[in-house]
């Protein structure tokens, strides 16, 4: 905890264990991880590369779930993100907006991409955007669907009840891919919420929940 976050705790009568805990957690965003996160900066775009391993690989570029992680992390470290920073991120993720379908998409596989990943690239540049204090230049997809629901750009699985719970019964609820699973639906909740499906899809996720176990999976 730095000293003026432990003054300010102290000071308006938090109890000692409470502060305690607190200088525990300030240690996760300590100067060594401040440091890493710089070795992952790229003064070029404003953006974060996911690990040294990917800013070293020929070819790789930073992308916005690293990014996203990133500044996060520092944000809850107590940094507060510099205008000139926000301009530089913003101006980049608009970058990758597609005006055809609204989605952004990363220099590092372009269109050639998964449904999931293209859900989850639409969520973390939504994020920075939002941080950065812009907005996307084009309608978003779950605008796009609000609007018009039976559009031929709307994901098929999204077009009707029967449908999305077509898609879920396909999709493997295993322990071992229990996450990937977790991980399709959550990337498009803003879509399935946008298409009036939220209720079918939690409650088919409630049903599916194991009764003796309270997890998801055998």
């Amino acid at each position: 905890m730095s000293d003026t976050t432990k003054k300010t705790a102290e000071s308006c009568g938090l109890p000692k264990e409470l502060c305690e805990a607190l200088r525990r957690c300030d240690l996760l965003i300590g100067e060594e991880i401040v440091d890493y996160l710089y070795e992952l900066y790229d003064p070029a775009t404003g953006g974060f590369y996911y690990s040294i391993s990917s800013r070293d690989m020929e070819g790789t570029t930073p992308f916005s779930e690293g990014t996203r992680f990133a500044v996060e992390a520092l944000m809850k470290g107590g940094m507060t993100l510099p205008e000139w920073y926000k301009e530089k991120l913003g101006k980049w993720i608009l970058y990758h907006q597609d005006e055809g379908d609204g989605y952004f998409y990363e220099d590092l596989w372009g269109k050639i991409t998964s449904g999931p990943r293209k859900d989850r690239d639409l969520t973390y540049s939504r994020n920075l955007l939002e941080w950065c204090g812009m907005k996307p230049l084009y309608p978003i997809p779950h605008e796009r669907i609000a609007a018009n629901p039976q559009s031929a750009k709307v994901p098929e699985y999204l077009k009707s009840r029967e449908a999305i719970i077509e898609y879920m019964d396909g999709l493997d609820w295993s322990t071992s891919t229990i996450w990937s699973t977790g991980q399709k639906l959550s990337s498009a909740a803003s879509l399935i919420s946008a298409a009036g499906l939220y209720d079918t899809v939690y409650e088919y996720i409630v049903n599916r929940q194991n009764p003796e176990t309270a997890l998801w999976g055998e």
